[in-house]
């Protein structure tokens, strides 16, 4: 490969980190707006509301959403990882073909997906086991 398609490379693949972060992001908000809506409507009114006959179907609807939204970050994370290790094995190729020095660890985790899971899980399960009554 010559210096120009490598350095085009980088930029792809770059771009494309960028892209994808910025999906995280856009999703991360549309998903909190939603979520913040329905228990801001549903909290105050939980005891009051002719809506509300059964708060357990509150409760339970509440869990699904949070199913939902652990599917879509493993799922996020299963993608970046992938594609981190797809860009690793490029720039491992790289090297070993055209003597490019570079410092790229491959099967790298990425830890503040895992640190943002871990506290949306607990906010989550702390703000379901508060509609109970024990």
């Amino acid at each position: 490969m010559t210096p120009e398609q490598l350095e085009k490379l980088a930029i792809f693949h770059t771009e494309n980190q960028r892209k994808n972060i910025a999906e995280i992001r856009n999703w991360i908000l549309q998903l909190s707006i939603i979520s913040g809506a329905i228990i801001g409507f549903t909290l105050p009114v939980l005891g009051s509301s002719p809506l509300i006959k059964n708060s357990c179907l509150l409760v339970s609807g509440l869990f699904l959403l949070w199913i939902d939204i652990i599917l879509g970050l493993g799922y996020l994370r299963a993608v970046l990882s992938r594609e981190n290790n797809r860009l690793a094995e490029q720039i491992e190729d790289l090297i070993k073909n055209h003597n490019v020095l570079s410092s790229i660890k491959k099967d790298g985790r990425n830890y503040i997906l895992d640190i943002l899971y871990f506290i949306f899980v607990i906010a989550t399960l702390l703000i379901i086991i508060s509609m109970i009554d024990f």
